[in-house]
Parts: structure tokens; C-alpha cells; sequence
């Protein structure tokens, strides 16, 4: 099955390396049409997984090889250099097609990964390239769990590092659409963040440096000082308090620094928050805000 298979995938492999080179010649007109193109071979290729499911693996089936070498050709697409409506017409079609191997492949994937998200980091100055491909980090963690650790470890600084150039850009207050892109790329990387303690994951970030750890710390203050999104001020107390009530989670050398953490940063902020005067206390999420930071777990001094 696995060479029938291959054959109906290589036609749309073929195309996308035919493709990618034109997409930066010609009118905006001519770009359009080959991003559709490029997306719609993918399309293609994706919808061909669709007779596997997280139940019916491609594994029982020998058909793992042809959908990995189907991911190699496309993903190269994520580095496409145009800008505006070409490029994410060509990074929805990745999307989609990575999220089908996320479903239908298990380990066989994890290689893939880094490769993946140093395809989408490189020369990423837009939030919506970003926003939209975060979740599927996220997919990959809440599927995998701590399994996949040890493949996003390695691209974790980059990751975060690319979201955090993105997010201190200077914006226009007149241009909505930004402003609201950079909402959803705020929103998405606390998500991503929680996926790592909800799903076991947490030594993808604290096997990083003192210096990024405490700086993924600070920007989840950060976060709980944003009255503006309830959502992600509540993701944000949840998972600090993971971190202050889980014993041995922050590694034994930076216990100090957590203390130092602790009194100087989370204390002040789980009674800052509440206090500010765009906190609605009639709203349903932000009592939800208010009650995390009055859980038992804020009046505990942390012990490492």
C-alpha cells in the first residue's frame, strides 16, 4: 500500500516544488494564483490522510513513509519571503497539512517538529503567521505530552523569542487590525505556555537558562496585569500558581531567585490586579481572575 500511497502523493509534492520558486515573480494577480496553487496541491495531499484517524494510525497501514516525505516538500513553503495574502494562503496550507500528521502519526513525527518551527521563525515579523501556527504547537504538546519535550527544547528560545520581538513592536493605534493581531498572538502564546504545565511538559522551559526562564515568568505577570483580556489574565494566575504549588518544579539552583521572584513580582501583582479600576468585579471571568488570586496557594510562601 505504502508505493500506492507514494503515487498519489508525488503529484502534489511535484507541484509545490514547481510552484515555490514563481511565487515571487510576477503581479500581485499572478502571486495569488500560484499560492492558491500551492495550497490546494497540499489540500490535496491532506485529504488523502483523511482515510487514517488518531484510531486508524498510518503506521498499521506502511504509510508513514510517503506522508514524511510529503511534510519535508512542504514545509520549506514556511520560509516563502512574500508578504500580505500570498504568504498566508501558503502557511494555511502547511497548517493544514501538518495538523493532519499530528493527528495521524504518533513518534514518527517528532523529528519534524523543529524543522517545522525553524521554517516559521525565520524572517517572522507578522503576529498572524504566528498566531495561527502557535495552536498547533499546542496540539502537539496536548497530544504528546512530555514525550515531545525533548524535541521542542531545543526551539523553545526561538519560539519565544520571536513571539516576544513581534509583540514590542511599535504599532499605529489607528490600525484595528494589527492591535487585534497582536491580541491573538498574546493570547495564543499564554495558551501555549499553559498547554506545557497542563500536559506534563514543564522542563521544556525550565531546562532553559536562568535568563529565559525568568523572562517566560515575567511575561505571565505581565499577563495578569492585562485587565483588557480575562481569558488570558486567568490562564496566566493558573499557571503562576502551578509554579509557586508544585514542589521541585523550578530547578533547586534558582530557588533563591524564585523567592526573590515570589515577593517582588507575584505577590504585588495578585493584589494589583484585582484593584484596578478596568477590573469589572460583575464580570464572570474576571471573578473567575479574583478567585484565583485568593486560592490558598497565593498566602503560601513558596519552598521550592
Amino acid at each position: 500500500m505504502c508505493h500506492l500511497m507514494r503515487a498519489l502523493l508525488v503529484p502534489s509534492m511535484q507541484a509545490v516544488q514547481a510552484l515555490l520558486p514563481r511565487l515571487s515573480q510576477g503581479d500581485p494577480a499572478h502571486k495569488m494564483a500560484v499560492a492558491e496553487a500551492i495550497r490546494d496541491a497540499m489540500a490535496f495531499a491532506a485529504r488523502a490522510s483523511k482515510g487514517f484517524s488518531s484510531q486508524t494510525k498510518m503506521a498499521s497501514c506502511g504509510c508513514v513513509e510517503p506522508f514524511l516525505e510529503a511534510l519535508d516538500v512542504f514545509l520549506p513553503a514556511l520560509q516563502c519571503n512574500e508578504k500580505g495574502d500570498p504568504r498566508s494562503i501558503v502557511h494555511a496550507g502547511v497548517r493544514q497539512f501538518l495538523h493532519r500528521m499530528v493527528v495521524c502519526l504518533d513518534e514518527e513525527i517528532f523529528p519534524c517538529i523543529p524543522v517545522a518551527i525553524r521554517h516559521l521563525v525565520t524572517n517572522c515579523t507578522e503576529p498572524r503567521d504566528l498566531y495561527e501556527f502557535v495552536p498547533l504547537i499546542s496540539q502537539m504538546v496536548s497530544k504528546f505530552k512530555g514525550k515531545v519535550a525533548g524535541y521542542l527544547k531545543g526551539v523553545f528560545v526561538s519560539v519565544v523569542t520571536t513571539i516576544w520581538a513581534v509583540l514590542s513592536q511599535q504599532s499605529d493605534p489607528s490600525d484595528s487590525l494589527l492591535i487585534q493581531d497582536l491580541k491573538l498572538l498574546r493570547r495564543a502564546y499564554y495558551q501555549f505556555i499553559a498547554s506545557l504545565f497542563n500536559y506534563a511538559a514543564t522542563e521544556i522551559i525550565f531546562d532553559q537558562d536562568r535568563e529565559t526562564i525568568f523572562r517566560v515568568l515575567l511575561t505571565l505577570i505581565e499577563g495578569t496585569l492585562d485587565c483588557s483580556d480575562t481569558n488570558s489574565q486567568k490562564t496566566c494566575f493558573g499557571v503562576l500558581r502551578k509554579v509557586i504549588s508544585t514542589p521541585g518544579m523550578v530547578p533547586k539552583q534558582y530557588e533563591e531567585d524564585m523567592n526573590q521572584f515570589l515577593f517582588k513580582h507575584l505577590i504585588p501583582a495578585a493584589f494589583s490586579a484585582p484593584s484596578k479600576p478596568e477590573f469589572d468585579l460583575n464580570d464572570a471571568q474576571n471573578i473567575l481572575v479574583r478567585r484565583r488570586t485568593e486560592e490558598r496557594g497565593w498566602r503560601t510562601r513558596w519552598r521550592g
